[in-house]
């Protein structure tokens, strides 16, 4: 018995085309066989073709995705990475101004504190002045070198008058740097009637009837507008 591979009737062996079909005969045993071995038109050798392998453009479209996939992820480490050092110097830059503050004598030529914040003690007399101010000569006199730079100069004036001070709360070491005057002094600055005003550590040994910076130097060649806080920077001299 043979079956037509187009429609699958049985034809009879002798028969070499097909009585309900008219297609050529092909022998084969079973309809299985007929069924496996049927052609396939275009449209499904296409979907046949399709479904077996992905084509070439599916592959690299998977490559593509994949790849952006990738870079993505990267730019995200990238950023996070990046914002994670901006953080870190913020966070620094907090730390170093918060250190600044806490560490920084603010003064100026003359701080003013309000009557209704001062205290009995916020004031100095002039016989602590003058006192202290003896001591310095003394010392100086004797050639103490408190910064051991073979020098006796204001450095060791207005340590030493920092030191002698009955009250630290009421006296501060100040710097004045001009550039303009080439004027370069360290002295003292106390703290008379709620106001701090500067004063020349070596004003009694040099002979001078009044301690006051401007009295000493003169506004030509001493600005008090560059005075600047020293006390943290010098006071390690004290022995």
């Amino acid at each position: 018995m043979a079956f037509c591979y187009k429609c699958g009737n049985e034809v009879e062996k002798y028969y070499n085309f097909c009585i309900k079909c008219g297609e050529k005969v092909i022998s084969f045993s079973t309809i299985k066989e007929v069924k496996e071995n049927i052609p396939l038109d275009k449209e499904q050798s296409d979907i046949h073709n399709k479904t077996e392998e992905p084509s070439i453009n599916s592959v690299s479209s998977l490559e593509e995705n994949k790849s952006n996939s990738n870079s993505v992820k990267q730019d995200n480490d990238t950023t996070s990475g990046t914002g994670f050092i901006i953080g870190l110097i913020i966070l620094g830059l907090i730390f170093y101004i918060i250190f600044k503050l806490a560490t920084t004598d603010f003064v100026g030529f003359s701080t003013f504190i309000p009557a209704a914040i001062r205290n009995d003690n916020s004031t100095t007399s002039m016989e602590e002045i003058n006192t202290t101010l003896s001591f310095v000569a003394e010392q100086m006199d004797a050639r103490v070198d408190v910064n051991n730079d073979g020098l006796v100069n204001c450095i060791d004036a207005a340590v030493l008058f920092y030191q002698f001070f009955p009250d630290k709360s009421r006296v501060r070491i100040i710097a004045n740097d001009n550039d303009r005057t080439r004027f370069y002094h360290l002295f003292n600055s106390v703290l008379i009637d709620g106001e701090w005003i500067p004063i020349e550590p070596q004003s009694k040994r040099t002979g001078h009837q009044v301690p006051w910076m401007t009295a000493v130097w003169g506004t030509d060649k001493y600005d008090p507008r560059l005075n600047k806080a020293a006390t943290l920077e010098y006071r390690r001299y004290i022995k």
